[in-house]
């Protein structure tokens, strides 16, 4: 009984001690002195550090990069994600891993540029070059927000085919997914593509892919596939 007693104490005390242990690690241990930020090619180190809200003093531990991530977004589009080096006993850094602008909307008189993941990055007066443009309906753009469609399959739509399309290896520059039943596509810097609806949209890609291939480079012009089928 005593032998029983003493590990229950002995278990209690150590269950006591973790638990002070990590209310001091997350209250009154580790505060941060020096905080640091690297990886970014658009934004200064000071605009990084003062853009994610940890200030010194703040707790080395407690801090999170979830919550630090969707601040640092919101203010600094082209932050993709983050990872936080923690270097005992005070110094932070924020390791930034930037997105880059893949597709491009026209919403009232500017174009905005959208990650890969949605993520809506610039606004710009003119079509920015090397992106690519996607003409769609009822949709909102604004910076340092998520791409926001008025539905989701419309959202869907839009990866379906792009895509498609880069995964093909085709040179992209516009696709128009306006009306989802007369889908349509700029490829190759020369050809105008009808695809029609999504029904069996992979195979009529590929399908582009070994025609372009046989034709001329000097040749220019519209390609039906709209009633294409396997």
């Amino acid at each position: 009984m005593r032998k029983r007693r003493s590990r229950i104490l002995l278990v209690f005390f150590i269950v006591i001690l973790l638990i002070v242990g990590t209310i001091l690690s997350l209250t009154v241990f580790f505060p941060i002195k020096n905080i640091n930020a690297s990886g970014s090619g658009h934004y200064a180190e000071r605009e990084i550090v003062k853009a994610s809200q940890i200030e010194v003093g703040d707790n080395l531990v407690a801090i999170s990069k979830k919550d630090t991530l969707e601040t640092l977004k919101t203010k600094l589009p082209f932050i993709e994600s983050i990872e936080f080096k923690r270097t005992l006993p005070d110094t932070l850094t924020i390791k930034v891993k930037e997105a880059k602008e893949f597709t491009c909307y026209k919403f009232g008189n500017k174009y905005y540029t959208v990650s890969e993941s949605g993520w809506v990055l610039k606004a710009y007066d003119e079509k920015p070059e090397n992106v690519i443009e996607v003409v769609a309906s009822k949709f909102k753009c604004k910076v340092g927000t998520a791409l926001e469609f008025s539905d989701e399959s419309s959202n869907d739509l839009a990866e379906n085919v792009i895509n498609n399309l880069v995964a093909s290896g085709l040179s992209l520059q516009e696709v128009d997914i306006s009306n989802r039943y007369s889908l349509k596509a700029k490829v190759e810097n020369r050809f105008t593509v009808e695809f029609g609806s999504t029904a069996d949209l992979e195979h009529k890609i590929k399908h582009l892919k070994t025609m372009i291939e046989s034709i001329p480079e000097n040749k220019k012009g519209k390609i039906d596939l709209s009633v294409w089928n396997s």
